[in-house]
């Protein structure tokens, strides 16, 4: 898979507004890099089963918190599914919960339901800003905040 960056120039040699270009990316980026949600312990036990490991329980760990990997077929500039129309509410409405959206990197997004209010924003921030700063490559990172998503409004907060 190849893209370009359409910059202003681009898009005006091809008679193109950025009103048209969006509007044209909203109807075929869905059907070019369709969407993809999984859970997070599918995505690793399918990534261990190609590093051949496994994956073993904390024995002093509680309930885990059931997380999503949100991304596109290819996996490359995933995060964009996010802008994808219903698929966030989509996800919510069958969780039953409002969400967290963790920006892991312009591939994909870790999604956390935000029912029990076990987790607070500024320490899923604080744990977003660490993690880029020490294991995602510079021209990666999406943002160094975490997000909360209020299905019922269809709204985002920092």
């Amino acid at each position: 898979m190849e893209s370009i960056c359409v910059t202003n120039e681009l898009a005006g040699k091809w008679g193109l507004s950025a009103k048209s270009l969006y509007i044209i990316a909203e109807k075929n980026t869905p059907i070019l890099l369709p969407p993809v949600i999984d859970t997070m312990e599918h995505t690793l036990e399918l990534l261990m089963g190609e590093i051949n490991c496994t994956i073993e329980p904390a024995e002093d760990s509680n309930k885990p918190i059931p997380m999503h990997i949100m991304t596109n077929k290819y996996q490359i500039n995933g995060a964009s599914v996010l802008l994808y129309h219903g698929l966030l509410d989509g996800l919510a409405e069958k969780l039953g919960t409002d969400l967290y959206v963790i920006p892991s990197s312009i591939h994909e997004l870790i999604i956390m339901p935000a029912e029990d209010g076990s987790l607070s924003l500024s320490k899923l921030s604080d744990m977003v800003k660490e993690i880029n700063e020490n294991h995602v490559k510079e021209e990666e990172i999406l943002s160094d905040c975490a997000y909360y998503y209020d299905h019922k409004e269809k709204s985002f907060y920092m």
